[in-house]
């Protein structure tokens, strides 16, 4: 989860910081990286992670037919995405 993403965040970004001073990324580059990572995690966790409380009830899971809390129809997980705002105004996205 985000939680232990916390170490990896940090050092993405310190390389990321070494990289842009050196003129191979931008700023708006790195900070998409990140957000593409950060993404990444969040569908990992709700996917494969131990489950995110509280768990389904029992009706729920039959009507469903899967006790993996916050999947269903797909839409909340495709709905996880990132956006990098420069100075208020849209510089990458995921789609």
């Amino acid at each position: 989860g985000m939680k232990t993403f916390e170490p990896e965040a940090k050092q993405l970004i310190a390389k990321g910081l070494k990289r842009v001073h050196e003129g191979k990324i931008t700023n708006d580059q790195l900070l998409g990286l990140l957000g593409a990572r950060a993404a990444a995690v969040v569908k990992n966790g709700i996917t494969q992670g131990d489950g995110i409380p509280p768990p389904n009830a029992p009706s729920t899971i039959a009507r469903k037919g899967s006790a993996r809390p916050l999947i269903d129809t797909g839409r909340l997980l495709d709905s996880v995405s990132w956006l990098v705002l420069v100075n208020g105004i849209e510089g990458s996205k995921s789609d």
